[in-house]
């Protein structure tokens, strides 16, 4: 538990309370932090308290923040679109604030991209939706500027159907997973290789890229290899031999790798497969049963599982 606030009726019952507590926690063998502990007055004389104890109950009690907590899991049509359309205000209004990665707005950004994605896969009609392809455009950037919401922006990105997304999205995406100036972390472009796969973005300069890639076989760069797996298996049905020669051969690092490849394989026969065990076999035999089925995915806990 942090932050807590207790309202009294004046400063002495305020006390007996704070001493109650510190007591109280005392018996735990813990402590108040004495630096954030305070008595403050909140019928205060001058203006300018008044206003600085106003601004800090605004932003303890977030109308929109709660409003998009409860709409966006409402199964009530009008309601789901007031959370669209709420949240598509919240996600514009914060979007541009300072992208130190420390700014109180993170939470509303990545609370708001998520509510948009359950709106939509609730049904939300986009057609007159300007507003969200003016976001589209921006998410590129925004992943570069801030790179720990690409899981949030990918996801959401992966529920809309392809018309919606600009092509200036998929060339920052693209730049961002080839450019060595912004591919720095492993996760991001494990997502961003995945939601290319998951639209289909068939890019000469990916091909090729990925290629190099697999080939390095970088084992340190696990999930970055997996991600690139789908993608090559995706976009070139040929490349799916590439990727059997390479299972048989070895290629892949732990069960995490063992499985995505299983994926790409799926449309495999299994007596082409060499496999290590009779449990995964039995999970490729079962991935061959819905080998014409397209890949979706979804995040849960920032992990992607990637689904049939």
């Amino acid at each position: 538990m942090d932050d807590i606030r207790i309202f009294c009726n004046d400063k002495f019952e305020a006390r007996r309370y704070l001493t109650l507590i510190e007591k109280e926690l005392r018996r735990l063998n813990l402590s108040l932090n004495g630096q954030k502990t305070k008595i403050i007055n909140l019928n205060p004389r001058l203006k300018k308290e008044k206003e600085a104890i106003a601004d800090s109950y605004r932003k303890a009690f977030d109308l929109d923040k709660s409003k998009l907590s409860r709409f966006s899991k409402s199964r009530n049509v009008s309601i789901i679109n007031e959370a669209f359309h709420l949240a598509i205000k919240v996600l514009l209004e914060n979007v541009k604030e300072n992208p130190t990665g420390s700014n109180s707005n993170e939470r509303k950004l990545n609370q708001a991209i998520t509510t948009i994605r359950r709106c939509v896969s609730k049904g939300v009609n986009l057609e007159k939706e300007n507003n969200i392809t003016q976001f589209i455009e921006e998410a590129g950037i925004l992943m570069k500027e801030r790179p720990w919401i690409t899981p949030q922006v990918c996801t959401m990105i992966g529920v809309l159907d392809k018309k919606y997304i600009s092509r200036k999205f998929w060339s920052e995406a693209i730049e961002i997973v080839l450019d060595a100036k912004f591919n720095i972390y492993p996760w991001q472009g494990y997502h961003l290789w995945l939601l290319l796969a998951k639209h289909k973005i068939d890019d000469v300069n990916l091909r090729k890229y990925a290629s190099n890639y697999l080939d390095s076989n970088d084992e340190t760069s696990r999930p970055i290899i997996a991600a690139m797996m789908i993608y090559m298996g995706t976009i070139d049905s040929d490349y799916r031999r590439v990727i059997l020669r390479k299972y048989n051969e070895g290629f892949t690092h732990g069960n995490f790798q063992d499985r995505i490849a299983l994926i790409v394989l799926r449309a495999i026969d299994s007596s082409e497969v060499s496999f290590n065990n009779d449990k995964i076999k039995a999970i490729h035999e079962s991935l061959n049963y819905f080998k014409d089925k397209d890949l979706v995915y979804i995040l849960v806990k920032r992990m992607i599982l990637i689904l049939i």
